[in-house]
Parts: C-alpha cells; structure tokens; sequence
C-alpha cells in the first residue's frame, strides 16, 4: 500500500517505474461537467527516464 510517506521515492504499477510525487484522496476531473463530478483517489508520478506525468489509483502501485 503506498502513502504519504511513499512521496518522492520510486515506485511501479507492474509496467512502468517512477517517482510518487503527490497523492490526492479527493481529486476531481476539472474537464467534468459540474453535475458529473466524482471524487477520485488519485497518485501523480513522473516517470524516472523524462516524460509526461501519470496518474493513477495508488492502489495499483508498489515500492520499485
């Protein structure tokens, strides 16, 4: 289970390994409409070889 203690170290959901930056247990979709917005637990990790930053369920990571 990753948590707050887990931001800044390297981290894998099974395919791709990066480094958590952020988690956030109540992020919303600014792009929904404001009748269909849903809270989300959301993690931001940003690749370790330079890309774009992905976000995912933190459920779905573990300690790389």
């Amino acid at each position: 289970m990753i948590t707050d203690r887990d931001i800044g170290t390297r981290v894998t959901d099974g395919k791709r390994t990066g480094i958590l930056k952020a988690l956030d247990p109540k992020w919303v979709d600014p792009a929904s409409p404001p009748y269909e917005r849903k809270t989300y637990n959301m993690a931001f990790v940003w690749p370790e070889t330079g890309g774009r930053e992905w976000m995912l369920n933190p459920s779905t990571l573990a300690p790389a």
